[in-house]
């Protein structure tokens, strides 16, 4: 798939079921209205240290009350 077709999300997750203790941050591509989970995750133990691993130049999209309880916020 080329960059150019799709838009990255990461979202941080605050202690999902697949990992009770950690804070999660999961990548996400989108291509339309197709939302695709990847196989990227990172965890941290912190919220702070969840951001610090979201890659550097993306903005903040703040949780919506709409969003699964464990979202902290996304980043595109």
């Amino acid at each position: 798939m080329e960059k150019g077709n799709r838009l990255e999300i990461w979202t941080i997750y605050d202690r999902p079921d697949d990992y009770p203790s950690k804070f999660v941050v999961r990548k996400f591509d989108i291509v339309g209205q197709m939302i695709m989970p990847t196989e990227e995750i990172n965890l941290a133990d912190t919220v702070d240290e969840a951001r610090e691993l979201v890659p550097e130049g993306l903005c903040l999209i703040p949780r919506s009350p709409e969003d699964h309880i464990n979202v902290v916020e996304s980043w595109v």
